[in-house]
């Protein structure tokens, strides 16, 4: 084969699994997600910047719940997407939350090998804050193991789901992509019985 089919093959390809990857990442993933129409299960968690939160706080209104974390290079390349969903939340009265699962803080890290505290989840998230301009609400699961992660199924990050007024997961996708985060909030809006 020679050299120029060669190249043309191989540029061919790596243009066709760029866009594969682009379109990918503007729909809500294919695979099944196990805890759709199901109770969302309860969990308390500190809050960035002082208090807590658990699930009953959000009762009567529509919550998108992100997972995700600093040491995730996905959920990081996402992150002016979830910004913007977490903006569109708020215009539509729609609560947003978005839980750091586990103790690593991806380039924000400064608590070394010790055992990560919220003090040091707090730091970490606001050196990214503030060298993003983002700004969303977080509360932290710092367990190794990613506890409530784990109760709601998710084995993808980042991922996002819509828990409706009465206590139930309508929704479910992974990362946003370009035009991920107008969809969601769609969805989010049709829970809250919005006319879109």
């Amino acid at each position: 084969m020679s050299l120029m089919r060669r190249t043309f093959l191989l540029t061919a390809g790596a243009t066709l699994a760029a866009a594969r990857v682009a379109h990918a990442q503007d729909e809500a993933p294919r695979g099944p997600y196990s805890m759709l129409d199901r109770p969302a299960p309860d969990f308390s968690v500190p809050l960035h910047g002082g208090g807590s939160r658990n699930l009953e706080d959000f009762r009567g209104r529509v919550l998108i719940l992100a997972f995700g974390g600093l040491w995730c290079p996905p959920c990081i390349s996402d992150g002016a997407n979830i910004n913007e969903l977490a903006g569109l939340a708020v215009q539509s009265e729609i609560e947003f939350l978005y839980l750091h699962c586990g103790p690593e803080f991806g380039l924000w890290t400064q608590h070394g090998n010790r055992r990560p505290r919220v003090a040091d989840a707090e730091s970490a998230w606001n050196l990214y804050f503030i060298e993003n301009h983002y700004n969303f609400p977080v509360a932290f699961d710092l367990s190794r193991r990613r506890d409530i992660a784990r109760d709601y199924n998710i084995r993808w990050f980042p991922s996002f789901i819509v828990i409706d007024r009465i206590g139930r997961i309508r929704a479910w996708r992974t990362a946003l992509g370009r035009n991920g985060a107008r969809a969601f909030i769609s969805v989010a809006r049709e829970a809250a019985g919005e006319t879109i």
